[in-house]
């Protein structure tokens, strides 16, 4: 379901036009979610667009609205379904960031969740008061007890650290560091290379068997298995690219492997590769690779 749920997302994103960071964004919203809540299968498809919405507002110059995702569901879900859905992660985030500062050991755990909850409410649904009777009896907390947590939650909201661990948690999507750094300088232009390391790294989006490895583990794999691809005549990786990236032949290993597998067996008629079959990525979706990576590969990078 999730392979079926991120391929529709990726035709979704090639439709509206939006930018790759929003289609990494949005899957790292959506593992993570996962991770820590069950929901019934018929709100995969909620989930999916709601944490899009999300993603657009962080990446996208112009961001789809609330009303174009409940077109993309043919209406299946309301433009409050939607935002619901989004009050329920930026309160996670806000819970988590009150956790850092120590200004929030005075409150007691259930202020600030419903005080997070609050906030999150005011900043999804501005056009609404961020409170209801019905909230007011599940938390057992007035406005007026929340207000000074969520005056505390305002200010540490405007000054906090776009840099901090948890920030970035949130924030976490560039799986690819600025593309030059991958090339050596006779590669510069070669465009084939960058769209099919991007074209891979977006079909292991569609399996959840990469979820085990960090996101410059497989954008690095991505890159050594496009040139692998491109150039089987030479090694596909240097001492250069393992400066730039971290990375070692060696410990790329076991993901170029998985990469190679879900290649050969990847489906033609998903989304992601019908788009890489467009002219404009070069067609790099029709480029077959070979049975099997030379072990030799996986040894010392060469100059």
């Amino acid at each position: 379901m999730r392979e079926i749920l991120i391929d529709w997302l990726m035709e979704v994103a090639e439709e509206y036009k939006l930018v790759s960071d929003t289609v990494y964004l949005t899957v790292s919203y959506i593992d993570r979610f996962l991770s820590s809540h069950s929901i019934n299968r018929d709100k995969l498809q909620l989930l999916g667009v709601s944490c899009m919405l999300i993603a657009s507002k962080y990446e996208e110059i112009t961001p789809p609205r609330a009303d174009d995702f409940c077109y993309m569901t043919d209406n299946c879900y309301t433009k409050e379904e939607h935002e619901d859905l989004q009050v329920e992660f930026l309160s996670c985030y806000i819970a988590e960031l009150c956790l850092l500062d120590y200004e929030f050991v005075q409150f007691l755990p259930s202020v600030v969740a419903s005080a997070a909850l609050f906030f999150s409410r005011f900043m999804i649904k501005q056009h609404r008061h961020p409170w209801s009777k019905a909230l007011e009896c599940y938390s057992g907390y007035e406005p007026s007890e929340l207000e000074e947590c969520v005056l505390a939650i305002h200010g540490l909201y405007l000054r906090r650290n776009l840099s901090s661990g948890l920030t970035q948690k949130y924030l976490q999507h560039k799986i690819f560091i600025d593309s030059k750094v991958f090339y050596a300088p006779q590669h510069e232009d070669n465009l084939q290379v960058d769209f099919l390391s991007c074209y891979i790294a977006e079909l292991c989006l569609l399996d959840y068997e990469f979820v085990q490895f960090l996101p410059s583990v497989v954008a690095s794999a991505a890159f050594f298995f496009s040139r692998f691809i491109i150039e089987q005549h030479k090694h596909p990786w240097s001492k250069a690219l393992e400066c730039c990236t971290g990375y070692k032949p060696s410990e790329l290993e076991e993901c170029v492997l998985a990469i190679h597998s879900l290649y050969l067996r990847r489906n033609l008629s998903s989304a992601v590769t019908q788009k890489y079959l467009k002219p404009r990525f070069k067609a790099v979706a029709a480029l077959s690779a070979p049975s099997e990576v030379p072990q030799r590969y996986f040894e010392t990078a060469h100059e």
